[in-house]
């Protein structure tokens, strides 16, 4: 995942300030986004989901959420997928 943070946003500074929030805030976001992806998707197609046409889902959900914030996310790869 590629960001950038918005200086001017007091909401940054302060998470600057407990990054441990951040690394929750953005790991509850991914999770949630890639357990809908998985339930869109079949399981014998799942190994599909890298690559780039399911990054740009991510990344448009990513910056919903976290735009808020001022945290603008510029792009997402989705390098490898396991399953149980």
């Amino acid at each position: 995942m590629v960001l950038n943070v918005n200086k001017d946003s007091d909401y940054v500074y302060n998470l600057c300030m407990n990054v441990s929030e951040l690394n929750q805030m953005l790991e509850a976001a991914i999770t949630e986004r890639v357990r809908n992806m998985v339930r869109a998707i079949s399981s014998r197609k799942i190994q599909c989901i890298r690559g780039d046409e399911h990054a740009q889902t991510m990344v448009q959900h990513l910056r919903q959420v976290m735009s808020n914030k001022g945290i603008n996310i510029k792009s997402v790869i989705i390098t490898q997928v396991k399953l149980p």
